[in-house]
């Protein structure tokens, strides 16, 4: 099949190759340029989206901030208020029931309170002692037995915050505060503000025009405290369940962008879904144009095509024809063609060519041929760099039989260096295949230097297999030579240190060089600190600008190179590795 394919496509009419070769260039011309200009009027589409969002978010997360804080001050302020807090120890130290004084200073407290913040539904004042609840709505209020109101409470991890916490409830978000007696922190009772789940939620949602999405909050444990929907994405508790499981947020869900933000310090997260329907509408009608274009634009490539190939094909058809024709009998000189482009020459050679015995060009072409063919396999012959590693082994072979042994481990040193550098097969490499190269170029500074330097490497087996860019740590151990210790006397020093960070890795080699000058470090400095297209123009410590460039293309803000003097003496340089991609 596709030798019977091959042999009708050398067979092809030359007007119909130059017509097809013509409108195939037009066609991937015009695909680029088509899909090149939808990517250009969709990337500000989802960049206005983005911005949006991130701001719609930053609203809700100020909003939740400033009444969470509103709330908390409310509950701080009952306990610190001293004749309340004596009426709240008196109570709660005895098993005596709730005087009259009592309850009406509780009383008159709280619905101050509810007076002005029409959110809040009311309170519930739990005895911890005698599990009795005195709770005030603005129905009215009762005193009734605790049960199991407080079994979510108390049901919270330790390691979480005991003071406050916020909880779902029946149509309500309930705030627990714990009131404890100041001297020997005693718990005395849990004051439980009822805030209107539905009335809160409204207000965010209404405020963002959330009008194709869904606003979720989420107390510290990841429960579900409200929701608000607006379309129809079903979030439920077993979804936010499997995404904490997997400790991370996804991006996309159901055709919905996803994006958080804590709140008062994790005590509060809000989850906000926003339906990407406006912009899946937009980028319908602008493929659609753009293909319509497109469309309009290879019909005009073709037509410009067919054109084309019958002004290019015609001449070299009418001569084809007349080669066809023609043998050395028959042949007759022909006026000389007035064409003076390539066409032209070829008709005027062929009739110099035809002149002439056809076995004496053959036997020339022949010749020629020949001789072409010795040219091109002589090109052909090129060394490879196996053709160097065995050369280097060779050399250390000879050496251990020529009774020179020391030449044979930087020989070894030298090819396993030129293999691991050549070998472009992959970009990321583990931390433990970058040592390895690393000690046998070591090796070799060692021996140049007779043996004065002393690396150390302090890394965990767990952070041994991380991945990071290849010949990553090699030009900052050679700028410890460089700039650090070829002025230093005594022995030398070089520590490789890992820490694991939540977000990133700190890869931190130290020397014992002879430092740098204030000076020269922040003129370093204020080049890293420089975008990274800047970065890369600068001709100082091209080694480190090098690896701090391809540190942030890979990682962005979280990957980098810090640069600082010891605290006694050389030089700290501090790798950055972002845990994306490296773990």
């Amino acid at each position: 099949m596709m030798e019977s394919m091959k042999f009708r496509i050398r067979n092809l009419p030359i007007r119909y190759k130059i017509f097809s070769g013509i409108l195939l260039c037009s066609l991937v011309v015009v695909i680029l340029i088509t899909i090149l200009a939808l990517n250009t009027s969709l990337q500000p589409l989802h960049e206005a989206r983005t911005e949006s969002d991130m701001l719609k978010l930053s609203f809700v997360q100020d909003r939740l901030e400033a009444s969470l804080t509103e709330w908390m001050n409310h509950c701080y302020a009952l306990e610190v208020d001293p004749e309340t807090k004596a009426a709240l120890i008196e109570w709660c130290t005895s098993d005596e029931e709730l005087t009259y004084q009592h309850k009406r200073l509780f009383l008159s407290r709280l619905e101050n309170i509810l007076s002005t913040q029409p959110m809040i539904n009311g309170f519930s004042l739990f005895h911890l002692r005698q599990g009795v609840n005195l709770q005030v709505r603005r129905t009215g209020e009762r005193t009734i037995r605790t049960g199991n109101a407080l079994d979510a409470w108390n049901s919270r991890r330790a390691q979480l915050q005991t003071n406050f916490a916020l909880l779902p409830g029946d149509g309500e978000l309930l705030l627990f505060h714990q009131i404890n007696r100041f001297e020997d922190n005693l718990p005395l009772a849990v004051l439980v503000m009822h805030i209107h789940e539905g009335l809160f939620l409204r207000n965010l949602a209404e405020a963002i025009e959330l009008t194709d999405g869904e606003l979720l909050l989420l107390n510290d444990e990841g429960l579900i405290l409200t929701q608000y929907a607006s379309g129809n994405l079903p979030i439920d508790q077993q979804v936010i369940n499997e995404w904490l499981a997997q400790d991370q947020l996804p991006a996309l869900y159901k055709g919905h962008s996803i994006s958080s933000a804590p709140v008062s310090r994790g005590k509060m997260q809000i989850l906000q879904c926003i339906s990407n329907a406006e912009i899946t509408a937009l980028a319908e009608h602008t493929v659609i144009n753009g293909l319509l274009m497109a469309s309009v634009a290879l019909v005009l490539a073709a037509l410009v095509a067919a054109f084309l190939s019958r002004v290019i094909s015609r001449p070299i058809v009418n001569l084809a024809g007349r080669m066809q024709e023609t043998t050395i009998l028959n042949f007759h000189q022909h006026p000389s063609s007035k064409r003076v482009d390539e066409i032209g020459l070829l008709e005027r050679s062929y009739s110099d060519m035809m002149t002439h015995n056809q076995q004496l060009v053959e036997q020339n072409f022949q010749s020629k041929i020949a001789r072409r063919n010795a040219q091109l396999h002589t090109l052909q012959a090129q060394i490879n760099p196996h053709f160097m590693y065995n050369t280097l082994q060779v050399i250390g072979a000879i050496s251990l039989e020529e009774g020179s042994p020391s030449i044979y481990p930087l020989t070894t040193a030298l090819s396993d260096i030129m293999r691991y550098a050549i070998s472009f097969g992959k970009e990321m490499v583990t931390l433990e295949s970058e040592l390895k190269y690393l000690d046998s170029y070591l090796m070799i500074q060692n021996t140049r230097f007779d043996n004065r330097l002393q690396f150390e490497c302090c890394v965990e087996e767990s952070l041994m297999q991380m991945l990071l860019p290849k010949l990553i740590l090699q030009p900052v151990i050679e700028n410890c030579f460089s700039h650090g210790l070829e002025n230093k006397e005594g022995p030398w020093h070089i520590r490789l240190t890992a820490r694991e960070m939540p977000d990133r890795i700190l890869l931190c080699i130290e020397d014992n060089g002879i430092g740098i000058t204030p000076e020269a470090l922040e003129a370093l400095q204020q080049k890293l600190a420089l975008d990274v297209t800047e970065t890369l123009g600068q001709k100082a410590h091209i080694g480190l600008i090098n690896v701090h460039a391809r540190l942030r293309l890979r990682w962005g803000a979280l990957g980098g190179i810090q640069i600082e003097n010891g605290e006694q003496e050389g030089v700290r340089v501090t790798l950055s590795i972002g845990k994306e991609q490296a773990l």
